[in-house]
């Protein structure tokens, strides 16, 4: 009976201490296109806002807060823009409303057309004592409408 008792103590501290690094709550995402409709051979930008919670950051690192596309022919991620946050002991922190971007390069020989793209986007929130929980994932699909490129005319003479 006490080495029952000691294993349900046991699990329910293990329970409890995972818990902990369990955030009681998300970011909102959302993810949109600039320009909406981009033309075939010209660039558009992939935007991600997260409004953060009240009393959570999210801190600069690179590995656990940035967005990701799938891969789909004649169209290439560049690296993301990250904007400038709040230098607190050696780090770089967001509060409230932070948008990450990056520019979105459609080939010209892409055909117009609606091309749905899987978004992935990582984050990882902290607390105001700077306890940072586990790493989140959250995936959207953003459609790219491509219309026609502006055709060039070369005239020779």
């Amino acid at each position: 009976m006490k080495r029952l008792l000691l294993v349900f103590i046991l699990l329910n501290a293990a329970f409890l201490a995972v818990g902990q690094f369990e955030p009681p709550a998300e970011a909102e995402i959302e993810v949109y296109l600039v320009p909406e409709h981009p033309q075939a051979g010209s660039t558009a930008s992939i935007e991600v806002s997260f409004t953060l919670p009240e009393h959570y950051h999210q801190t600069l690192q690179e590995d656990y807060f940035y967005f990701e596309i799938e891969k789909l022919p004649g169209l290439r991620l560049m690296p993301i823009e990250y904007p400038e946050g709040i230098s607190e002991d050696g780090l770089v922190n967001y509060y409230g409303t932070v948008v990450l971007g990056a520019v979105l390069e459609i080939d010209e020989t892409i055909e117009p057309g609606t091309y749905p793209v899987t978004v992935k986007v990582h984050y990882q929130l902290c607390d105001e004592t700077g306890v940072c929980f586990f790493p989140q994932e959250a995936e959207f699909t953003l459609d790219i409408i491509v219309t026609e490129g502006v055709k060039s005319s070369l005239r020779s003479e």
